[in-house]
């Protein structure tokens, strides 16, 4: 069993400030500690460098393989991973044998929204739903 994250946005005034390694940080453990998950996936575009530097370098994701024509515009994209350790998954052996456990974990979106002038986070609705006021934009998707 895996987890996957589709997406994760944060808006450039946001940026450099460590959001997206802690949202990242947060999905990985929730995936282990919650369902077991052996490995983390997701796809990259070949020309996001920022995007590459962060999941390599920052948060020790290994390229997998390279998935041609992945995007629409038909650019390429990493197929990147990250391998859990085994302790952590030792822990959630319990929970899996007490929850039934679907085998696909699926993070849809994670995305920090800006400031408005009413106080509340500018969020982009996902998968067809309002999001409420004042919250940061996610939701877990389990198939």
């Amino acid at each position: 069993m895996h987890g996957h994250i589709t997406s994760l946005a944060v808006l450039r005034s946001h940026r450099k400030m460590g959001l997206a390694a802690k949202l990242m940080a947060a999905a990985q453990e929730a995936m282990q500690e919650t369902f077991a998950a052996e490995y983390v996936s997701l796809h990259v575009r070949k020309s996001n460098r920022a995007a590459f530097s962060l999941y390599t370098t920052s948060l020790a994701y290994e390229v997998h393989d390279i998935e041609a024509k992945y995007y629409a515009d038909n650019e390429d994209a990493y197929d990147m991973r990250k391998y859990f350790s085994q302790s952590k998954r030792g822990q959630a052996k319990e929970l899996v044998r007490v929850l039934p456990i679907p085998p696909k974990v699926e993070v849809a979106a994670l995305a920090v929204g800006d400031v408005g002038a009413s106080g509340g986070a500018a969020a982009t609705p996902v998968a067809g739903r309002a999001a409420p006021p004042n919250t940061l934009e996610g939701e877990h998707v389990v198939d």
